[in-house]
């Protein structure tokens, strides 16, 4: 129930009227890339983590504001994780080689961004930074060690920018970018804390 409510309060705002909330709406689709960031309380251990790509599905709706300001409320699906290199040694302890593991994290994230948008004859470049929040999916993976530990719902910010091109087809073009910023740490305890980092490219159809 209670992720119902966060759902509504950041897809409709109250002030804004019945027609302002539906002005635009549409779909964007793309990828992700994410990785982890590792802080150890031991400073001499380091692993070295890798990007990996994932899907990225959203729905959005735009609302007008004010002149060039609209406001963007957005729910998306995003698979983040990250991949490892790790070191395979004999009962003599020596390398015999390296395997590597790639663990997903499935993710359901709602946004709520302003946007400002430059508009041209045939595009309109914009920027946007807002809040997010990040609610974990279930995850059939049962070797899946960390995402078992990692936190249900995180807070923190979403920016960057888009290029709307209007003139190709009947209806607006998105080529969107942007990074997404975790507030805390998704998994913190005394020997570990881990942060997730992950950034989004995606085309974009608006109706």
């Amino acid at each position: 129930m209670k992720y119902f409510l966060v759902i509504l309060i950041l897809l409709f705002p109250s002030k804004l009227s019945y027609s302002q909330l539906f002005s635009n709406y549409g779909l964007k689709i793309g990828l992700s890339y994410s990785n982890i960031d590792k802080q150890y309380s031991d400073s001499k251990l380091n692993d070295e983590t890798n990007f990996k790509l994932g899907l990225g599905i959203s729905l959005f709706t735009e609302s007008s504001l004010f002149k060039n300001l609209n406001l963007i409320s957005e729910i998306c699906y995003i698979q983040k994780g990250y991949t490892e290199n790790i070191a395979q040694v004999n009962e003599k302890g020596e390398n015999i080689g390296t395997f590597t593991i790639k663990e997903r994290f499935d993710y359901l994230t709602i946004k709520l961004q302003p946007s400002y948008q430059f508009e041209l004859k045939s595009l309109t470049p914009y920027v946007f930074i807002g809040p997010k929040l990040d609610i974990k999916l279930n995850n059939q993976d049962e070797n899946n060690f960390l995402f078992k530990f990692l936190k249900n719902n995180q807070f923190g910010i979403s920016y960057g920018a888009g290029i709307k091109l209007n003139k190709i087809i009947y209806y607006p073009i998105l080529l969107e970018i942007n990074s997404n910023y975790d507030f805390g740490y998704s998994f913190s305890n005394y020997y570990m804390k881990v942060r997730n980092l992950s950034y989004e490219l995606k085309f974009g159809i608006e109706l």
